[in-house]
């Protein structure tokens, strides 16, 4: 489903981006929530992942994943980057606009790629403070491997749910640039708001 108009999109309250591993979920969600003043959730952090202090690289059971998830949307503003499709009965219902991050391989992958060798080199953590390796990058575990799993099917169901009446309002960019184009109307709105 196509947003009606502007407006619609510029009173969304509840705010999920989606796409492709490699797309700019968690930044583009993260730098959306400051801009919007409100909570910022990121899906493999906040309730996919378990701490890596409990289990390196464990996701965590169904049950928990739905109680946190429960508690996360139960607020009444956020914006959240990613989602599984096991718990989408408790995502999708409560969403008010979807931001499908559908850019080109050449470009997600590119990203991931980037990201990748840069979060080895930095010894970053993520998702609950697990760490990317070497090893892990070229193993049966790869996120790389994982973009080439997935990427052909998460664009397909981002294309088809775009005209599915029981999915939420939705927005498809197909340029990194609609992004921030779509950011700029906001902040345009929480100025002229500001001024009046």
């Amino acid at each position: 489903m196509r947003p009606k108009n502007v407006e619609q999109i510029l009173a969304s309250k509840r705010i999920l981006l989606i796409g492709v591993t490699g797309a700019g979920k968690s930044t583009g969600a993260a730098e959306l929530a400051q801009i919007l003043n409100c909570p910022y959730i990121d899906f493999d952090v906040d309730i996919r992942w378990a701490p890596a202090s409990e289990a390196k690289w464990t996701v965590r059971e169904i049950a928990q994943q739905e109680h946190l998830a429960d508690q996360l949307l139960s607020q009444s503003e956020w914006v959240m980057a990613g989602y599984s499709q096991v718990l989408s009965h408790k995502v999708i219902p409560r969403t008010d606009l979807v931001i499908i991050l559908d850019y080109s391989p050449l470009v997600t992958f590119g990203r991931l790629l980037k990201r990748s060798l840069q979060r080895l080199w930095d010894q970053e953590e993520i998702c609950n403070g697990n760490v990317e390796t070497l090893r892990q990058l070229f193993s049966t575990d790869s996120i790389l491997l994982w973009w080439f799993r997935t990427v052909r099917r998460k664009r397909r169901f981002y294309r088809q749910a775009i005209d599915d009446p029981n999915f939420p309002v939705a927005i498809h960019l197909t340029d990194p640039r609609q992004f921030e184009a779509l950011k700029e109307g906001w902040l345009k709105q929480l100025r002229q708001t500001r001024e009046e």
